[in-house]
Protein backbone atom coordinates (compact mmCIF):
# COMPACT_ATOMS: atom_id res chain seq x y z
CA UNK A 1 0.00 0.00 0.00
CA UNK A 2 1.41 3.42 -0.85
CA UNK A 3 4.54 5.24 -0.72
CA UNK A 4 6.80 5.17 2.05
CA UNK A 5 5.66 8.59 4.28
CA UNK A 6 7.98 10.95 5.32
CA UNK A 7 7.48 12.52 9.23
CA UNK A 8 4.76 14.96 7.72
CA UNK A 9 2.74 12.85 6.56
CA UNK A 10 3.10 10.53 9.98
CA UNK A 11 2.08 12.84 11.82
CA UNK A 12 -0.97 14.28 9.64
CA UNK A 13 -2.04 10.67 11.10
CA UNK A 14 -2.03 11.13 14.15
CA UNK A 15 -3.41 14.29 14.08
CA UNK A 16 -6.58 12.86 12.05
CA UNK A 17 -6.59 10.08 14.79
CA UNK A 18 -6.80 13.04 17.77
CA UNK A 19 -9.41 14.46 16.31
CA UNK A 20 -11.35 11.73 15.67
CA UNK A 21 -11.10 10.59 19.28
CA UNK A 22 -11.60 13.67 20.63
CA UNK A 23 -14.70 14.39 18.15
CA UNK A 24 -16.18 11.14 19.40
CA UNK A 25 -15.30 10.89 22.84
CA UNK A 26 -18.45 10.08 25.17
CA UNK A 27 -20.22 8.94 21.72
CA UNK A 28 -21.91 5.38 21.71
CA UNK A 29 -20.77 2.71 19.19
CA UNK A 30 -23.83 2.54 18.12
CA UNK A 31 -26.21 3.97 15.56
CA UNK A 32 -25.62 7.30 13.64
CA UNK A 33 -22.15 8.08 15.61
CA UNK A 34 -21.07 4.53 15.03
CA UNK A 35 -21.61 4.96 10.93
CA UNK A 36 -19.64 8.44 11.38
CA UNK A 37 -16.67 7.11 13.00
CA UNK A 38 -17.03 4.70 10.73
CA UNK A 39 -17.08 7.25 7.80
CA UNK A 40 -14.42 9.31 9.61
CA UNK A 41 -12.18 6.56 9.96
CA UNK A 42 -12.64 5.63 5.87
CA UNK A 43 -11.53 9.22 4.72
CA UNK A 44 -8.67 9.29 6.76
CA UNK A 45 -7.31 6.30 5.72
CA UNK A 46 -8.53 6.74 1.88
CA UNK A 47 -6.05 10.36 2.80
CA UNK A 48 -3.00 7.97 4.08
CA UNK A 49 -3.31 4.68 1.38
CA UNK A 50 -0.93 3.02 4.39
CA UNK A 51 -0.81 -0.07 6.59
CA UNK A 52 0.83 1.92 9.57
CA UNK A 53 -2.80 4.51 8.84
CA UNK A 54 -4.86 1.23 8.37
CA UNK A 55 -3.29 -0.36 11.73
CA UNK A 56 -3.88 3.00 13.80
CA UNK A 57 -7.35 3.15 13.05
CA UNK A 58 -8.59 -0.42 13.26
CA UNK A 59 -7.21 0.16 17.02
CA UNK A 60 -8.50 3.37 17.56
CA UNK A 61 -12.32 1.38 15.52
CA UNK A 62 -11.71 -1.20 18.37
CA UNK A 63 -11.54 1.45 21.22
CA UNK A 64 -14.23 3.73 20.45
CA UNK A 65 -16.42 0.13 20.82
CA UNK A 66 -15.47 0.05 24.29
CA UNK A 67 -16.14 3.36 25.04
CA UNK A 68 -12.17 4.99 24.85
CA UNK A 69 -12.26 3.44 28.46
CA UNK A 70 -8.53 3.49 30.19
CA UNK A 71 -8.41 7.33 29.21
CA UNK A 72 -10.11 10.83 30.46
CA UNK A 73 -11.07 13.95 28.05
CA UNK A 74 -8.21 15.79 29.19
CA UNK A 75 -5.71 12.78 28.86
CA UNK A 76 -6.20 12.27 24.86
CA UNK A 77 -4.20 15.53 23.16
CA UNK A 78 -0.82 14.20 26.29
CA UNK A 79 -1.94 10.33 25.05
CA UNK A 80 -0.94 11.37 21.58
CA UNK A 81 1.61 13.67 22.11
CA UNK A 82 3.64 11.16 23.94
CA UNK A 83 2.91 8.09 20.82
CA UNK A 84 4.15 10.99 17.98
CA UNK A 85 6.70 12.38 20.38
CA UNK A 86 8.20 8.33 20.65
CA UNK A 87 7.25 7.03 17.17
CA UNK A 88 9.19 10.59 15.36
CA UNK A 89 12.22 9.92 17.71
CA UNK A 90 13.11 6.51 16.18
CA UNK A 91 11.60 7.71 12.89
CA UNK A 92 15.26 8.37 11.50
CA UNK A 93 17.55 6.72 13.88
CA UNK A 94 19.13 4.19 11.94
CA UNK A 95 18.60 0.27 12.28
CA UNK A 96 20.36 -1.61 14.69
CA UNK A 97 20.37 -3.64 17.64
CA UNK A 98 20.78 -0.71 20.28
CA UNK A 99 17.80 0.78 18.07
CA UNK A 100 15.42 -1.86 18.92
CA UNK A 101 16.85 -1.90 22.40
CA UNK A 102 16.10 1.45 23.18
CA UNK A 103 12.87 1.67 21.31
CA UNK A 104 11.40 -1.63 23.37
CA UNK A 105 12.72 0.41 26.63
CA UNK A 106 11.14 3.27 25.90
CA UNK A 107 7.96 1.19 25.12
CA UNK A 108 7.93 -0.78 28.34
CA UNK A 109 8.44 3.06 30.43
CA UNK A 110 5.09 4.44 28.44
CA UNK A 111 3.55 1.04 29.27
CA UNK A 112 3.98 2.01 32.84
CA UNK A 113 2.10 5.30 32.37
CA UNK A 114 -0.33 4.19 30.05
CA UNK A 115 -1.77 0.59 31.29
CA UNK A 116 -4.67 0.09 29.03
CA UNK A 117 -4.89 -2.48 26.21
CA UNK A 118 -4.88 0.06 23.27
CA UNK A 119 -1.48 1.71 24.37
CA UNK A 120 0.26 -2.09 23.60
CA UNK A 121 -1.99 -2.36 20.19
CA UNK A 122 -1.13 1.33 18.92
CA UNK A 123 3.06 0.89 20.12
CA UNK A 124 3.27 -2.27 18.21
CA UNK A 125 1.40 -0.64 15.20
CA UNK A 126 4.48 1.94 15.73
CA UNK A 127 7.08 -0.85 16.19
CA UNK A 128 5.66 -2.56 12.79
CA UNK A 129 6.36 0.59 10.77
CA UNK A 130 9.93 1.12 11.91
CA UNK A 131 10.46 -2.67 10.83
CA UNK A 132 8.82 -2.01 7.79
CA UNK A 133 10.97 1.06 7.02
CA UNK A 134 13.79 -0.33 8.25
CA UNK A 135 13.29 -3.03 5.97
CA UNK A 136 12.70 -1.23 3.11
CA UNK A 137 16.01 0.93 3.48
CA UNK A 138 17.68 -1.93 3.69
CA UNK A 139 16.68 -3.27 0.27
CA UNK A 140 17.14 0.47 -1.26
CA UNK A 141 20.20 0.34 0.21
CA UNK A 142 21.17 -3.45 -1.35
CA UNK A 143 19.58 -2.37 -4.89
CA UNK A 144 22.22 1.15 -5.04
CA UNK A 145 24.99 -0.95 -4.38
CA UNK A 146 24.40 -4.23 -6.57
CA UNK A 147 23.36 -1.27 -9.61
CA UNK A 148 26.59 0.24 -8.11
CA UNK A 149 28.46 -2.78 -8.80
CA UNK A 150 26.99 -3.61 -12.10
CA UNK A 151 28.34 0.10 -13.30
CA UNK A 152 31.70 -0.74 -12.15
CA UNK A 153 31.70 -4.14 -13.41
CA UNK A 154 30.82 -2.56 -17.02
CA UNK A 155 33.33 0.22 -16.93
CA UNK A 156 36.34 -2.57 -16.10
CA UNK A 157 34.93 -4.82 -18.86
CA UNK A 158 35.49 -1.79 -21.42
Amino acid sequence: MGERMDEKQIYHIYAGILKLHKLFYGRKATGEDMTGFITSLNVLNSAHNSNFCNAMTDVLRRWFTRGFSGLEADEIAPFYTDLWRFHKKYLGQENSDRFWEDAVDETRRLNQKYTFPEFQKFTLAIMDELETRSVKEKVMEDERNISQAKVRGIAKGR
